[in-house]
């Protein structure tokens, strides 16, 4: 069997129910009993638009999780993709866990003898679906961002040597090239460098100490 997966759960006739007890529900996708009365959604973000499309029940057990997983796998992939959407779908993604913990206590779907369709699949579990780790891609883009941005603050250049621009600016090189310095310590800038320093700047070029209240304390090297 395959996943039940839009459109095909759409594609599918609801199953008739017949006259029963209120709390004696049926599935709407295979008439299968017992089901629960839930709703799953399925968001994408479409970066200026975005879509959700709403899959109601009530649901049995296999037909549930089929949707749940194929839905919420979709969403977590590219329903944050957008600016909307980046806070949407965490609300879509959570509201389809809480449906799916009402399914979980339901046994094994009985579908009427004469029914025309079989509960659906449930398919891969959700953490063996491809779609649910693209949503890391950038999560580690920004990741790298912000870590090549933390590694060109004045701190990290501790160790770093340094040519002399002028009397208040200085420029990273490599050390084995020619330089007239090595930076020792970063302080701040009302606080005194180390008895070690044979110099002192306040900026170094490609503004590099990015925080003005900080100055590049340089020993010999």
């Amino acid at each position: 069997m395959t996943d039940l997966f839009p459109p095909n759960l759409s594609d599918r006739p609801a199953a008739p129910v017949p006259h029963a007890p209120a709390l004696d529900i049926s599935c709407r996708y295979c008439g299968s009993r017992p089901a629960v009365d839930v709703t799953f959604k399925r968001h994408t973000g479409m970066f200026i638009m975005r879509q959700t499309v709403t899959y109601p029940g009530p649901f049995c057990r296999d037909c549930g999780l089929s949707v749940f997983r194929s839905a919420t796998a979709h969403t977590v992939g590219v329903g944050w993709a957008g600016l909307l959407s980046l806070f949407i779908f965490p609300f879509v993604v959570l509201g389809n866990l809480l449906s799916r913990r009402k399914l979980t206590g339901l046994a094994e779907p009985t579908p009427p003898v004469d029914a025309p369709v079989r509960p659906a699949h449930p398919g891969k579990p959700l953490l063996l679906r491809p779609l649910a780790y693209v949503l890391l891609v950038p999560i580690l883009i920004l990741g790298l961002g912000a870590w090549a941005a933390a590694k060109d603050t004045a701190e990290n250049q501790v160790g770093r040597c340094v040519t002399v621009l002028t009397d208040t600016d200085v420029d990273i090189v490599d050390c084995a090239q020619r330089h007239d310095g090595v930076i020792v310590s970063v302080v701040d800038r009302d606080a005194s460098c180390p008895a070690s320093a044979i110099g002192e700047v306040e900026r170094m070029s490609g503004d590099l100490n990015r925080d003005g209240g900080k100055k590049l304390c340089v020993g010999e090297g």
